[in-house]
């Protein structure tokens, strides 16, 4: 699956899991902003260690393989937005406004942002 681009890997497991956000947060919080590794080696290699890391059920586990299938029409679709000058920033790409990072508690806090325009304005204060 290396050959597919990060943000489809996020937007399989946000819309194509079944997954509450709840869940994708904290699978979000711990695989990439805690451990700092890329969603799609979550994908990758869904290991029974990852499984156990991440305190899983087989139900869940069976989820992220499926969202796994939906990662080619995820990555359509972000070249669709892309066609459509909207970017995707994920909550662990450098450009993830710093404002909500630190002003919203980490639940609260969107996984995903959908942008078009100038996204340095993201930076500002509000």
């Amino acid at each position: 699956m290396g050959q597919f681009p990060e943000g489809a890997f996020w937007l399989a497991l946000t819309y194509a899991s079944g997954l509450k956000m709840a869940r994708v947060k904290a699978i979000v919080t711990d695989w990439c902003l805690e451990e700092g590794r890329p969603l799609a080696a979550l994908f990758e290699t869904l290991s029974e260690e990852m499984v156990s890391q991440l305190d899983l059920s087989v139900e869940e586990k069976e989820q992220i393989l499926s969202a796994a299938k939906h990662v080619p029409e995820q990555m359509a679709w972000q070249a669709r937005l892309e066609g459509d000058g909207i970017q995707l920033i994920t909550r662990t790409d450098p450009r993830y406004p710093p404002a909500l990072a630190r002003g919203l508690p980490l639940a609260m806090q969107p996984i995903l942002l959908f942008c078009r325009g100038n996204i340095g304005v993201l930076d500002r204060p509000a």
